[in-house]
């Protein structure tokens, strides 16, 4: 992490990161969860969206509720997590994040 975390933070100032994880799952995102709480310590500001969240019933209704949260928290960089077999039912919102919000408000993305 720290070395493409230095790559960024030299482009531009990064204070706020959200990280999402997309996919359905029977437990939360852990390895995100672990990430923003280093971020936290490094004092910037994070925010976990996650389908694991009770009010997320359905990915379309996850896309548009994760859009609203990108667009109040404005953050500087998005990082989307998922397993490889997740794939299918993780690039709807990954296109929608990319090809709507980040194009728009010059965010940079990362995948994992």
């Amino acid at each position: 992490m720290g070395n493409v975390w230095t790559k960024l933070n030299t482009i531009k100032k990064i204070e706020r990161i959200a990280l999402i994880y997309p996919v359905k799952s029977f437990m939360p995102p852990l390895g995100l969860i672990t990430i923003a709480s280093i971020l936290k310590n490094k004092s910037i500001e994070v925010i976990v969206i996650s389908l694991f969240d009770y009010e997320y019933k359905t990915e379309k209704n996850f896309s548009q509720k994760a859009l609203d949260q990108l667009n109040n928290f404005k953050p500087d960089l998005i990082g989307i997590g998922f397993m490889s077999a997740e794939w299918d039912a993780a690039k709807n919102i990954i296109e929608t994040i990319k090809n709507i919000y980040c194009c728009r408000r010059k965010t940079s993305y990362l995948f994992s």
